[in-house]
């Protein structure tokens, strides 16, 4: 019976520097290129929420200019504790009988860009006689 031979010292060292080195350039890279995507996902969220809530205000503006018959040109409302800015803007087609309401939403007061542009027509009622 043979007996197991101790391996020696040279046998079981470990790794290198250099593959230690390398091994942490991976890591390294790998990991940045992690918190890169998160951080892409983070503002993809962030637009995404910001147009919904642009979108509900300018819904919102656009059925109260409906209910209530008037024309507002400028108002700011107040969502989710951010304040939105409502402009919006009228148009008739009198030979087809519709109205246009368009309802731009901006995220500050004098802002030229709007987040958001909704628009809806609205059937012009003749009257009777």
């Amino acid at each position: 019976m043979r007996m197991p031979v101790k391996p020696d010292a040279k046998s079981q060292q470990g790794m290198t520097l250099l593959e230690v080195i390398i091994a942490l350039a991976i890591f390294a890279t790998a990991a940045l290129a992690l918190l890169n995507s998160m951080s892409s996902q983070m503002n993809a969220v962030e637009h995404f929420r910001t147009t919904l809530f642009a979108s509900w205000v300018a819904e919102n503006a656009l059925v109260e200019t409906q209910i209530q018959s008037g024309k507002k040109e400028r108002e700011t409302v107040t969502l989710a504790g951010q304040q939105w800015f409502v402009e919006q803007q009228h148009a008739v087609d009198a030979g087809n009988k519709i109205l246009l309401n368009r309802a731009l939403v901006l995220e500050a007061e004098g802002a030229h860009t709007p987040i958001l542009s909704v628009s809806s027509w609205t059937h012009i009622a003749t009257e009777k006689p």
